[in-house]
């Protein structure tokens, strides 16, 4: 994990909170990612964003404790059946973020992700993970003032326990 000791409050920035963020990338609903990136895709875990290009803030924060170019085939795989360019009987948690980056597609926009992967030694259990997670999500929060976009969606999982 890189981290870089300056302040950096843009959450798109490439060093923002202090993680040394890949460039953005293109989701593009004909490519996978594996294709997309290439060698050079992130096989271990990690933190990642989604973005709309052209717009201001984020639409989503994750993180995974697997691949993360296997995570984000996910994401752009929920894009593609909210699009309806692949048919397949999706679970929720494909179309979280999925139906959102399918809209997006077939409005003409484009969505863009950024990463940085997590050390795998030690590994990172999943409390941990997500406590980074929720860390990225008060720092955006108290940047923008508000979420993601994407981030609370009605319908999400614990959504029934509120």
């Amino acid at each position: 994990m890189r981290r870089v000791p300056v302040p950096a409050r843009d959450p798109q920035g490439l060093h923002w909170q202090g993680y040394g963020w890949s460039e953005w990338c293109s989701m593009d609903p004909q490519v996978s990612i594996a294709k997309l990136l290439g060698t050079e895709r992130p096989t271990g875990p990690g933190l990642y964003r989604l973005r709309t290009h052209g717009r201001r803030g984020l639409l989503y924060i994750g993180q995974t404790g697997l691949s993360l170019a296997r995570r984000l085939e996910q994401q752009r795989r929920g894009g593609r059946i909210a699009a309806g360019l692949l048919h397949h009987n999706p679970s929720r948690r494909l179309l979280h973020v999925g139906t959102v980056i399918g809209a997006l597609w077939n409005d003409g926009r484009a969505v863009h992700f950024s990463y940085v992967e997590l050390p795998e030694e030690p590994d990172l259990p999943m409390p941990e993970r997500r406590g980074l997670e929720v860390d990225l999500i008060a720092a955006y929060r108290a940047t923008m003032g508000r979420s993601p976009d994407c981030q609370f969606m009605p319908g999400q999982l614990g959504d029934e326990f509120d």
